[in-house]
């Protein structure tokens, strides 16, 4: 592991006495930039060789409720904002053994060593109780002569971590409630007299949809997060098609249409998450059943190419040109779109950032209309976990 502290610099516990630190805060003070960084919409502030602050933008200052400079100069960053850690070591900030791991401490001494670098860091405070904020540091380095210093740019991102908090248990729960009703309806169905029989199959199928669709957003968020793990296993390619087209042949939107595999020679195996790709092809079958007219079908199949395996979903149907030119985009969600957008930008998604494929769209001659899907045959797994359970258990069936 690289040291921490920058080449050529003071000791980490090392600090500069007071007519240093106001020479040099008259310096920063005097470089041409210094009108620049009072413009910055973003707090900031500039720390000498030992780390000790010698200029803070008017942003900065406004955030502290301070009216100069004058009750900052000399402090490091984690005593300004009553970093817990801080106090733990006679030399503050920086210097125990709980930081070490600390990100903005690591900014700053590449920023000193004249590399710019960005680090999310965690800072435990105490006040009226114990409190944490999530900080985005970015530094760079500033050189004044001789002289080295480093710029840092203060943003904080604790909202973040509390909306995705939020989120996560926001889904957590009404996944575990709707299940719960989920399980009662199932019961109630079973007895329900002849002539409500229908209608409790409507608000099975119904409910289904929604839990679907609760699970989907769950895993969206997961994965817009960068939070969704895949997990890589070999999956016979039959039957997978034919597990996806089972979901869907008794899906509502399915009514009055036909879903087949498509007949062929198909690779005996391929190497996905099993889960996600599912979730993949279950939402291409889905938006072809919405699409496709009464009466007509709908074909899932798959083909080999030298480098991967193409899975399409096709059917019958026309798309115009407007959206075409938005499919996989924001602005795919439109009326004309039918609601379809999310369902495809969900794909392109899982896809290209998961699982190392691709997507793509024909809009043939004959009437009809494919969507399709490309995994490579030897995917970059250096991402990915490998996981040897079975595929009926990563389906969780």
């Amino acid at each position: 592991m690289k040291p921490l502290s920058p080449p050529n610099s003071p000791a980490l516990g090392q600090r500069a006495s007071p007519e240093e630190l106001l020479r040099q805060s008259q310096l920063v003070l005097e470089h041409p930039c210094s009108a620049v960084f009072g413009n910055i919409p973003l707090p900031m502030l500039v720390v000498n060789n030992t780390r000790q602050i010698v200029y803070a933008n008017a942003r900065m200052l406004d955030s502290l409720k301070q009216e100069s400079l004058d009750g900052l100069l000399g402090q490091r960053p984690g005593e300004l904002l009553h970093c817990l850690f801080s106090v733990e070591h006679a030399d503050g900030c920086g210097v125990s053994e709980y930081c070490r791991g600390c990100g903005a401490l690591r900014a700053m001494c590449t920023g000193l060593a004249g590399q710019a670098s960005r680090a999310l860091t965690s800072v435990l405070s105490r006040g009226e109780g114990l409190n944490t904020k999530d900080l985005m540091i970015d530094c760079s380095h500033l050189g004044i002569g001789d002289e080295h210093f480093a710029l840092l740019f203060i943003e904080d991102v604790t909202w973040r971590r509390e909306e995705r908090d939020m989120e996560r248990m926001f889904f957590h729960d009404m996944l575990n409630l709707a299940g719960g009703i989920k399980g009662l309806i199932d019961i109630v169905a079973v007895d329900v007299q002849p002539n409500l029989r229908n209608e409790a199959k409507l608000m099975r199928e119904g409910y289904q949809l929604l839990l679907d669709e609760l699970a989907l957003q769950a895993e969206l968020k997961a994965a817009c997060n960068g939070e969704l793990q895949p997990e890589v296993i070999r999956v016979p390619v039959l039957e997978l098609l034919r597990n996806v087209a089972g979901l869907y042949q008794v899906h509502p939107s399915g009514r009055g249409k036909q879903l087949r595999v498509a007949s062929g020679t198909l690779p005996e195996t391929i190497r996905t998450d099993p889960r996600i790709f599912t979730r993949v092809l279950g939402n291409l079958v889905k938006n072809a059943l919405e699409a496709a007219p009464d009466g007509s079908e709908v074909v899932l199949g798959c083909r080999s190419d030298e480098g991967g395996t193409w899975f399409y979903v096709e059917n019958e149907g026309a798309v115009s040109q407007r959206v075409r030119d938005a499919l996989f985009t924001p602005d795919m969600e439109s009326s004309e779109s039918g609601g379809r957008g999310l369902g495809l930008r969900s794909v392109k998604l899982f896809v290209e950032k998961y699982l190392g494929g691709r997507v793509a769209f024909d809009g043939r001659n004959d009437g009809r209309v494919e969507f399709s899907v490309w995994l490579p045959k030897a995917p970059d797994e250096s991402h990915l976990p490998l996981d040897s359970q079975g595929f009926e258990d990563s389906l969780g069936v």
